[in-house]
């Protein structure tokens, strides 16, 4: 059941804080047997997550054990992941009234349980200041019942204040404060590495396609290499024929010339008669 505020609810599920709740136990007629319990529930996890943690809570309380447990002990911790959410359950006696603070697991308990500026030190001033055992003890049920008690709409601002002032836990201890410092402080330098890795391949993939280029552009300068002495050899056997065509022809039109003068005398002009005899 959740019992918050109208316009002051949290919807949001990444929370420190899940919620809380103030329990009054009846006094007990048979030590083994469960007392019968009144509880206010405040419980801030939205949807089904909060009616699992709110059923979860119900049945704690009502367990013989768990009462036996928290009149010795006076203040003790259970953890639970039975609900698929991994969460803590901090409980305290004050003042004749039981304390709860349920919390992330990780969430530390030097802060719930610090006797002057603790969470549930907190919790228990709301409850004692505004809302006493005398409303805990009318209407008692049977042992080993629950019995829910409604919240008027300001005792649920009251203990939603007090749970949202500790979802920041360095707020309130500085070996916390000092804790998400390093936590920041090594995100940034795993994400730095993470960078020169990823730089580091690109580098790494960078230099094997420069060496494939290295290797394309050898054998691009090899075969043109080779291309064109091919073209020079094509080129320098073209020549080679055609110069030896136009020799041959040159000697066929002018072989009278280059062997014995043939030529000159067939191209030389008449001979002119000679004169007639005196008379």
């Amino acid at each position: 059941m959740s019992l918050l505020p109208k316009g002051g609810a949290r919807s949001d599920t990444a929370l420190n804080v899940y919620g809380c709740l103030v329990a009054h136990f009846a006094s007990q007629r048979e030590p083994d047997l469960a007392a019968a319990v009144s509880a206010a529930f405040h419980l801030r996890l939205p949807g089904s997550e909060g009616a699992r943690l709110g059923v979860l809570l119900q049945q704690l309380l009502a367990s013989a054990k768990f009462q036996r447990d928290l009149i010795a002990k006076t203040r003790m911790t259970v953890d639970d992941s039975s609900t698929g959410i991994a969460f803590s359950i901090h409980c305290m006696l004050t003042d004749g009234l039981c304390v709860v603070a349920c919390t992330k697991q990780d969430y530390p308990t030097r802060v719930v349980f610090s006797p002057a500026k603790g969470l549930l030190a907190e919790l228990g001033a709301v409850a004692t200041d505004e809302l006493g055992a005398e409303i805990f003890t009318t209407g008692a049920g049977m042992g080993g019942t629950v019995r829910k008690v409604q919240l008027a709409p300001r005792m649920a601002q009251l203990l939603e204040r007090a749970c949202a002032s500790f979802e920041d836990p360095g707020a309130h201890d500085k070996i916390s404060r000092v804790q998400r410092e390093v936590d920041d402080a090594r995100g940034i330098m795993e994400g730095n590495i993470n960078g020169l890795l990823a730089n580091q391949e690109q580098l790494t993939s960078l230099q094997s396609k420069t060496d494939d280029i290295a290797n394309a552009s050898r054998g691009f300068y090899r075969g043109a290499r080779t291309t064109r002495r091919t073209m020079q050899c094509q080129e320098m056997r073209t020549k080679l024929i055609i110069g030896g065509v136009g020799l041959a022809i040159f000697l066929f039109v002018f072989r009278g010339w280059i062997w014995g003068g043939g030529a000159e005398d067939a191209f030389a002009p008449p001979a002119s008669p000679s004169p007639p005899p005196p008379s």
